[in-house]
């Protein structure tokens, strides 16, 4: 029986178009370009910053450091980034509706700390969580083994009990090495109908 539902946030409660926002910005696209290469793309870079590891500053010096054309680039997308961060109409109701039904909610989610800082002032449906993991807190990212043992132990829930929501792939791997149950979330409708028929499967 599931008792405890789990969201990841990017692209599941907000939406984050990052390509889209870089579009808008007055660069070269051989500049665009550069930043998606050594930075924005680079998850090996961009997950450092998620892990609370690098600070903004520290993630465009580490970023640019071989190519120092895209520093000041770095920082005007850095500086504005937050603002692209849109909570999705749905996410509040859907997890008030869940709670009121009597699952516990959780958040687990890799997010740097200036964009979480900005989702925190924002969003409305943080309230509705029972518990939040965050990786820039904790230090960990998705899909790092330890994050995903970190909220099972931290929260104490039983991962047979829980299924976990997320729009990649190898994150909802990852947590299925645990004995978590888990959705790849690719709309509302299809992860809402998912759920709901993994509810009712496993109601008792």
């Amino acid at each position: 029986m599931i008792k405890n539902i789990v969201f990841d946030m990017g692209m599941v409660l907000v939406s984050f178009n990052w390509k889209e926002y870089l579009e808008t910005l007055p660069f070269d696209k051989a500049t665009k370009d550069l930043m998606v290469e050594k930075a924005l793309g680079n998850l090996n870079v961009w997950n450092e910053h998620d892990r609370g590891v690098l600070s903004d500053e520290e993630f465009i010096t580490f970023a640019s450091r071989e190519a120092p054309q895209i520093r000041e680039p770095l920082r005007m997308y850095m500086d504005g980034v937050g603002r692209i961060i849109r909570e999705y109409d749905y996410s509040k109701e859907w997890l008030h509706a869940l709670k009121e039904r009597g699952y516990h909610i959780y958040i687990l989610s890799n997010y740097g700390a200036t964009p979480y800082r900005y989702a925190r002032e924002h969003f409305t449906y943080f309230d509705e969580a029972d518990g939040i993991v965050v990786s820039s807190d904790v230090k960990m990212v998705k899909p790092e083994p330890g994050i995903y043992q970190y909220l099972l132990e931290h929260f104490q829930l039983n991962p047979e009990e829980t299924v976990f929501i997320d729009d990649r792939k190898d994150n909802i791997q990852a947590a299925a090495t645990f004995g978590i149950h888990g959705i790849v979330f690719q709309n509302y409708q299809q992860g809402t109908e998912e759920l709901e028929k993994m509810l009712s499967d496993m109601e008792v």
